[in-house]
């Protein structure tokens, strides 16, 4: 199949959004580290014994799902699915939902074979009115449309991260928080400063209290920071924010899996996916409650691949 010939009609419309938070160093990573660790890369000799892994069984309809997620002809399907997953972090991470326009492929020929296709919508104002949905358009990609474009509701494809771990809203707060907490500084101590003025400010207490800020910002996720409190923090708090993390990704991760496989279903596409290696949500749940209970064998942990 050439997929280069295929048309789309899209209802949606499409641009580059800015970007809000450039520089802000505690949204990147925390970013990051949901991609890299959903479904970490394999490495060669490394082990592999915990680490998740993502199947396809398909058949007839490999080329309907590789279509639908864009996966190139040349790349494993598996693979490209992973890939497809991560991707999802850029939008789920930022805004707690990723909205994709599902859009059908044109034909003149009646005997073509149709397919389907995802389109990610921009981050921006989506409003739900009876069965439709209406997207804003910023003012300089509108052209010649207007500032809302009226979207089919069957067309939509609404993915949201799971409600245990927060609603969108609660979503672009924490990482509204992060951003700020990703300044090195307060803004007039580092006025003082181009003033070589010598104001007393402690950068070493402002640095610590910003770190606690941050775990009680990321305490739904259990993200660990990277470690940058690790120096005012017990060994027990560093290993309960581990697996914490660790279960939040098992949680997100099924969650994609069942929704994927829902929308499959939705569309025929006759295609499952599984996750192969992958860690229980409830031993995860398990080793928080011995923890919590003062049975502080952090061996253990690891031998049963809640912790590294």
């Amino acid at each position: 199949m050439e997929r280069k010939h295929l048309t789309w009609n899209r209802q949606s419309a499409d641009w580059t959004p800015k970007h809000r938070f450039p520089l802000a160093s505690e949204v990147h990573m925390f970013i990051e580290d949901l991609r890299l660790f959903l479904i970490p890369y394999e490495l060669p000799n490394g082990d592999e014994r915990n680490q998740p892994r993502v199947e396809v069984e398909t058949d007839e309809d490999r080329a309907a799902l590789a279509v639908l997620l864009n996966v190139h002809d040349h790349r494993d399907l598996d693979d490209g699915v992973t890939d497809f997953m991560r991707n999802l972090i850029w939008s789920l991470g930022y805004e707690g939902r990723a909205v994709h326009e599902i859009s059908l492929s044109q034909s003149d020929d009646s005997e073509e074979r149709r397919f389907h296709r995802l389109f990610l919508l921009p981050s921006g104002p989506l409003l739900r009115v009876g069965g439709r949905y209406l997207q804003w358009v910023p003012s300089h990609a509108r052209e010649s449309r207007g500032m809302w474009m009226s979207i089919d509701g069957d067309r939509i494809w609404d993915l949201r991260i799971p409600r245990s771990l927060g609603r969108p809203v609660r979503q672009k707060r924490t990482i509204r928080r992060l951003a700020r907490l990703s300044l090195p500084a307060p803004e007039f101590a580092v006025r003082d400063l181009q003033k070589a003025s010598r104001a007393g400010y402690d950068f070493q207490v402002y640095w610590r209290e910003s770190e606690i800020a941050t775990a009680r910002a990321t305490r739904t996720w259990g993200w660990s920071g990277r470690w940058a409190w690790r120096d005012f923090s017990t060994e027990y708090f560093q290993f309960y924010r581990e697996v914490k993390f660790r279960r939040s990704l098992a949680v997100l991760r099924n969650h994609l899996v069942s929704e994927m496989n829902d929308l499959f279903l939705r569309l025929g596409i006759r295609a499952r996916m599984h996750l192969e290696r992958k860690t229980p949500v409830a031993d995860f749940d398990a080793g928080l409650e011995r923890l919590a209970s003062g049975d502080w064998d952090f061996a253990r942990l690891r031998e049963e691949g809640l912790t590294s």
